[in-house]
């Protein structure tokens, strides 16, 4: 089970982060791998959603998929969600 640590910036931008084994993450929107946090030029609302899943890793998925395909995926295995909504100011 993949822990996050205590701020996005000390997660490896990395397919697979070496410093939380098991987790996985796809391109941001600009391309990049992993989180690179808000900076939109005026305010912006963003909403974060957070699976619980009824498996440990998602066979499905690969750095290559596609984000609507790992959320599709998430979909099809997930056994509970949360959601944080968050505007940033700019």
């Amino acid at each position: 089970m993949a822990a996050l640590p205590p701020s996005p910036e000390r997660l490896e931008a990395a397919y697979e982060p070496s410093n939380v084994p098991g987790a996985l993450q796809c391109d941001a929107w600009d391309g990049a791998i992993g989180y690179s946090g808000p900076c939109p030029p005026n305010e912006h609302t963003y909403e974060l959603v957070v699976y619980a899943l009824d498996v440990a890793e998602l066979s499905d998925v690969s750095s290559s998929s596609a984000v609507s395909e790992v959320r599709d995926a998430c979909e099809a295995h997930s056994i509970g969600t949360a959601v944080l909504t968050g505007t940033y100011g700019g």
